[in-house]
């Protein structure tokens, strides 16, 4: 029985906590183990807001007086009365109401009860459950298979097993595999089948569109619609895109949200940096509200279920559509003239008949090709290229697992592009024209393992924010004028250039990288900055840095305030590990005192000292974090 469609109960005496599961089974797994508890006041109910959930609360117990005349003052100092001294379980199931002072208000009159009374309360969004639990959240977890198996089988065939109907045991499995642990969908699917036994009737429920089955009989959708309802219109948008991934697909949070921001869903008012930050606080969102769940086999990864991904599908509507991969790759397709954002799976070889009647949707704004999982990278006849770059309108537009080993020149003319993903592509060059794509935000080039050469001038890309190069091996030099992107946020691979190249100091203007940077190529550097140098540089200015390793610095005596940077607040403020390793001619470590007001490594973890034979005196002295210290020798 749904909470919704429950009406209050009044009960009393002792009651389990167990017995609420047979009152309310869908919420029954949420609640802890606990002795028997005695109440007056039992009572279950949905969510509103303001006089009415205080009004109903009233009504369920005192059921002989009539309210409605009563306003909301008058209502908490009656529900105040009734209460006081009494014990009573409430339930709130499915709360969406995020305003502090909206719970304060109302849970005034309940602190007049007896000590012993309990709030439980169901939501989908965690940052209700911060603000209205006292006690840590339990998290819901999906049902077990066989849980699940049982639940289907009781709604569909009302046994608790397929004993008596073999036939449809294997492929009841199937639907129950698809439904992922989700006890509504479960439900849901065993009451389509209610009666059926016909297997042909099964088999068309397995291979359905959720769209596409009845919508009087099916909850699935309305129920996970409500979640959407109540997201933000912008993250209505964002979560809209996420249609364009194929169903298993696992992402990472950065490829999100450089698509959202390439899309134009991130635009900061202020400040151009910030908007990835906002992209950040709505991935989280959506993780939070269960939109997005963490992959179960690489951490760093996150899918969507497929019921949200059918979701999504239908909140994207006919401007967004997902070309999938089938047997008859040339069979041409139909799109909408309303279509916007196109995605489609790779096939082993696309050519010119997949994409047909695209090239006369002028307003195209996203072309993006996924690669599955375990799938080989795909041909793109070479005809198709600049027939899609005439599609002048592209903000996203990516190549990422086809074998092309050159673009047109004409990628130039896309003046709105801001996503460009060549990753794993076989391109050795790229072209000149690159350089006129003025709102470039994101370049991909990781695994582009042929690629010798950039843009010969990469200088009017001044809103490129990041530069993926890594795992480019033949990547002979960085371009002049990389200085000039003083946007650059990440930048993977950093090729130290020959005469005509990129020289290292053009990376001291590069203010807002972060992330990882590799410096490679280094046999270009004329005058070798290391085994020369008596003073290390101010690293521990560097708010961000989490590893540190100093090596080979054999002329470096002492380490005093310009290691720590004298305008630092917290030096090494984030530094969890750092090694110094043959420092022959180091002798002193100078820590910055107490004293002073100020002091460094407050995450640091592991210190380890290789090969520092001279060194002597004091060490710093408060070191909260520390847990492994190593003094050695190679």
């Amino acid at each position: 029985m749904s909470l919704k469609t429950c009406k209050a109960k009044v009960r009393s005496g002792y009651i389990p906590f167990s017995s609420l599961f047979s009152i309310y089974p869908d919420t029954g797994s949420m609640l802890p183990d606990t002795a028997n508890i005695k109440v007056q006041f039992i009572i279950f109910m949905g969510t509103s807001g303001g006089d009415w959930l205080t009004k109903t609360i009233l009504t369920s117990i005192v059921t002989h007086q009539n309210v409605d005349h009563l306003n909301l003052n008058q209502l908490q100092e009656e529900l105040n009365k009734q209460l006081s001294g009494k014990k009573f379980l409430l339930v709130l199931d499915d709360m969406w109401n995020r305003n502090y002072d909206d719970w304060v208000d109302f849970s005034r009159p309940l602190g007049a009860s007896a000590q012993g009374s309990k709030i439980i309360v169901s939501t989908r969004n965690h940052e209700v459950a911060k603000i209205m639990g006292t006690l840590s959240v339990y998290q819901l977890k999906k049902l077990s298979y066989n849980d699940c198996l049982a639940i289907f089988a009781e709604h569909s065939l009302g046994t608790r097993d397929f004993s008596s109907h073999m036939s449809l045991e294997e492929i009841g499995r199937k639907i129950v595999t698809k439904c992922d642990g989700l006890p509504l969908a479960a439900q849901t699917l065993g009451g389509l089948l209610r009666g059926e036994h016909d297997r042909r009737e099964w088999e068309r429920v397995l291979s359905s569109k959720i769209w596409e089955l009845p919508e009087e009989r099916c909850r699935i959708i309305p129920a996970l619609a409500v979640s959407y309802y109540y997201l933000p219109p912008t993250l209505k948008q964002c979560f809209a895109y996420c249609s364009l991934l194929p169903k298993d697909y696992e992402f990472e949070e950065e490829e999100i949200i450089l698509l959202w921001c390439a899309s134009g869903f991130l635009d900061h008012k202020e400040d151009e940096n910030l908007s990835e930050d906002l992209g950040r606080d709505f991935f989280k969102e959506l993780c939070s509200r269960s939109f997005f769940q963490q992959s179960a086999t690489d951490a760093s990864r996150f899918v969507m279920h497929d019921l949200i991904n059918d979701l999504a599908r239908w909140a994207a509507g006919e401007t967004y559509f997902t070309l999938e991969y089938t047997s008859e790759v040339h069979k041409q397709q139909s799109f909408s003239k309303n279509l916007r954002h196109l995605s489609c799976i790779c096939g082993e070889y696309d050519g010119v008949k997949r994409f047909e009647d695209l090239y006369d949707i002028q307003h195209l704004r996203t072309f993006l090709p996924v690669m599955l999982i375990n799938s080989s990278r795909g041909y793109l006849a070479r005809s198709i290229l600049p027939k899609l770059f005439k599609l002048q309108r592209l903000r996203v537009f990516s190549l990422h697992g086809y074998q092309i080993s050159e673009l047109p020149y004409s990628i130039g003319d896309l003046r709105y592009l801001r996503y460009l993903n060549l990753s794993g592509t076989e391109i050795r060059t790229l072209p000149e024209s690159v350089n006129k794509l003025y709102n470039l935000h994101t370049l991909l080039l990781e695994g582009c393992r042929q690629l010798k050469k950039l843009c010969a001038d990469m200088g009017n890309l001044i809103k490129l924010h990041h530069l993926n190069n890594s795992n480019t091996d033949s990547l002979e030099e960085m371009p002049v004028g990389i200085g000039k992107l003083t946007c650059l946020q990440s930048l993977s691979n950093f090729a130290v250039g020959k005469d005509s190249g990129s020289r290292l100091p053009e990376l001291k203007l590069l203010m807002h990288l972060r992330g990882t940077l590799e410096i490679s190529k280094l046999e270009n550097v004329k005058d070798v900055d290391c085994g020369m140098c008596t003073t290390l540089p101010s690293v521990g200015q560097l708010s961000s840095l989490k590893h540190l390793a100093v090596r080979g610095m054999s002329r470096v005596k002492s380490l005093g305030s310009e290691f720590y940077g004298n305008d630092s607040p917290i030096p090494f403020r984030c530094l969890e590990t750092l090694r110094f390793e043959n420092m022959q001619e180091w002798e002193d470590w100078i820590p910055l005192r107490s004293g002073q007001g100020v002091e460094g490594f407050p995450k640091l973890r592991k210190l380890h000292i290789i090969s520092c034979s001279k060194l002597q005196g004091t060490f710093p002295e408060h070191l909260p974090a520390l847990e492994i210290l190593e003094f050695g020798m190679q």
